[in-house]
């Protein structure tokens, strides 16, 4: 499984501003999106990968990996690892030095996570990933244009699931795209 994650400066509003008081401090969108994606991450460490997939042997584990993107992308890790305690930690300890800023970039982030070659084709023996789980607030730098034509040439290669989580109002309509596209699911989240 790759997480693909917005990192642009608006990831740093507040992730509910009804909710907003003295009293209680509330949680930007990039803290709740990393806290969100470590909480997956932990269920999906317990299970097996038969669990998630059907067409895996029962007894192997699941396996992630993290990229971020703004203005341009940062992976985790250059392969998936296993989704055990010491990577989540790993992975959780990332995101924490992570800082939001800057523009939202998300084809850079699929193309990093995909090992997309210079003609932006991902390479299949590069590709570890199955499911594709896009964590943005909706908006993209990109627009919703490229995704049906990038659909077209990337899923007959790679039969990818991306699954999208929208953090706020607003978007573009990308990430409804990419989801509807590629057979995943679109879940918007306000509160």
């Amino acid at each position: 499984m790759l997480f693909v994650i917005d990192r642009s400066g608006s990831m740093q509003s507040v992730f509910d501003p009804t909710t907003e008081s003295p009293e209680k401090r509330v949680p930007t969108r990039w803290e709740k999106a990393s806290s969100e994606l470590c909480g997956f991450v932990e269920t999906l460490g317990e299970r097996d990968v038969a669990f998630v997939r059907r067409d895996c042997e029962a007894g192997e584990r699941a396996r992630f990996d993290v990229v971020v993107f703004h203005d341009d992308a940062e992976a985790w890790r250059e392969k998936l690892v296993a989704a055990n305690a010491r990577n989540l930690a790993a992975a959780r300890g990332w995101l924490l030095g992570q800082k939001p800023n800057g523009g939202t970039c998300l084809r850079r982030g699929l193309d990093l996570g995909l090992a997309a070659g210079p003609d932006g084709m991902p390479d299949p023996e590069q590709v570890e990933a199955d499911t594709v789980i896009v964590l943005c607030d909706g908006a993209t730098a990109e627009g919703s244009g490229w995704v049906d034509a990038w659909l077209k040439r990337v899923q007959p290669r790679l039969r990818l699931v991306v699954h999208a989580v929208q953090i706020g109002e607003g978007g573009d309509g990308t990430l409804e795209a990419l989801s509807r596209g590629s057979g995943g699911q679109f879940v918007r989240i306000t509160r």
